[in-house]
């Protein structure tokens, strides 16, 4: 295989990928060539192109080259969302010689070890010996969760790593072949590393709420919201945001207690999820003077959060939307503020709420030669949708300047839309 095709594959250049798999018949692709590919790809740590190649038909059972097994080789390094991609035609996972099971059973050693003093053994360098340790946060890109790569190097430069999401490999898998983790494993895999947002976290909460009785979980989170330990606050915070989108039984006890929660929550990042679970399960009944009462935070996160008034789709246009005078004030106060996401957060709110009046038009012309280009893209669409001329006009150059499929530009096209649609 040529390297410039394994480059790109590593690389993640999905184009060149794909002209590549144009021209290959299908048999190369199940062959050595697309083994290359994919090899290539998960070393890369691109599970978009592993997704991809093993969707045009590359093995995932195929053995790469020294006779590594790809879902083992995944399992071991702890590449979550590459292991994900490898397995996504693979059947029959109950299988006791099913790829899912082999990789379980590689994923679950790593659970009682130190994983710096694993990598150190692989060098040959011993607990003690020398070495440069390094820990970089990797994944986090469209929507993605994020995982701690760990890397170990010896002073003569060989390396050994490993991404320390095991856990949430292992809670994958277990689910793929009919085991059902406890609460309590599933509680104790998110909180072992405690990153908000990572794999581990991310699994065990999908695992938590995936459930079809969720009351008992409902009842957890309940006491857990409110315990001395701010991880495991966060992490209810989230499940009870998780369980928040579908009409809930406990839908009103959720409103009384995260409404108690969002007047004591000292901690950012919890406060920020269970403001959003707060507006999601009151939905267009929620009082929006407990969220806006957090306007001014000194975390960046929560006000965004407040500036899209928890970010369940209220306001919407053409919806019911007659906020107290207090949410308008504060979401023109939010067009101001330091982080230009926040101004941006803020005039999209104010405008999908139809609220009109001297001091939101003031408001978002300010912003119309903003520094950040969605906070000046709102601007322009707020005003656009008032009819306002001087939004219209700034409204048209930035449509010019967007890229396709972000979602500026689908903010664009919705808007342009809604325009194109009014009388003249």
């Amino acid at each position: 295989m040529d390297e410039h095709w394994l480059a790109a594959a590593r690389d993640g250049d999905r184009d060149t990928v794909l002209d590549l798999l144009r021209a290959l018949p299908e048999p190369v692709v199940a062959g050595t060539e697309g083994s290359a590919l994919l090899r290539a790809a998960a070393l890369g740590r691109r599970p978009e192109i592993v997704e991809l190649l093993v969707e045009r038909g590359a093995d995932a059972g195929r053995p790469w080259e020294g006779g590594v097994d790809p879902v083992s080789w995944a399992a071991d390094y702890g590449a979550y969302e590459v292991l994900r991609a490898l397995l996504i035609r693979s059947k029959e996972p109950v299988r006791k010689d099913s790829p899912q099971q082999r990789a379980l059973v590689v994923a679950r050693a790593w659970l009682g070890l130190d994983p710096e003093r694993e990598l150190r053994r692989r060098l040959g360098v011993g607990r003690h010996g020398e070495a440069f340790v390094d820990r970089e946060l990797v994944g986090g890109i469209d929507f993605q969760p994020t995982a701690t790569l760990l890397r170990v190097t010896a002073p003569d430069g060989r390396y050994a790593e490993a991404e320390l999401s095991h856990r949430a490999i292992v809670t994958f898998l277990e689910r793929a072949v009919g085991i059902r983790p406890t609460r309590r494993d599933l509680v104790a895999r998110a909180l072992h590393y405690a990153e908000p947002g990572s794999c581990d976290w991310s699994e065990s909460l999908d695992a938590m709420t995936a459930r079809l009785d969720l009351a008992p979980t409902f009842t957890w989170a309940s006491a857990a919201i409110a315990d001395e330990s701010v991880d495991l606050r966060r992490f209810a915070a989230d499940v009870l945001h998780a369980m928040s989108f579908e009409e809930r039984p406990f839908r009103i006890a959720a409103v009384e207690l995260l409404r108690g929660r969002l007047r004591v929550e000292p901690d950012p990042v919890a406060l920020d999820s269970a403001i959003g679970a707060f507006a999601a399960y009151s939905k267009d009944d929620a009082n929006l003077s407990d969220v806006v009462r957090h306007a001014r935070h000194p975390a960046a996160e929560v006000r965004l959060r407040v500036a899209l008034l928890g970010s369940v789709g209220h306001p919407h246009r053409g919806g019911r939307f007659a906020p107290p005078p207090e949410v308008p004030v504060a979401l023109v106060e939010l067009t101001t503020d330091p982080e230009g996401l926040v101004r941006a957060g803020a005039l999209f709110t104010l405008a999908e709420g139809g609220i009109d009046g001297p001091e939101i038009r003031q408001a978002m012309a300010a912003r119309l030669s903003d520094e950040n280009d969605e906070a000046r893209l709102q601007a322009a669409a707020g005003l656009a949708l008032l009819g306002d001329p001087r939004g219209i006009s700034v409204f048209k150059q930035v449509a010019t300047t967007v890229e396709a499929d972000t979602q500026a530009w689908w903010r664009v096209d919705t808007v342009s839309r809604i325009l194109a649609a009014q009388p003249q």
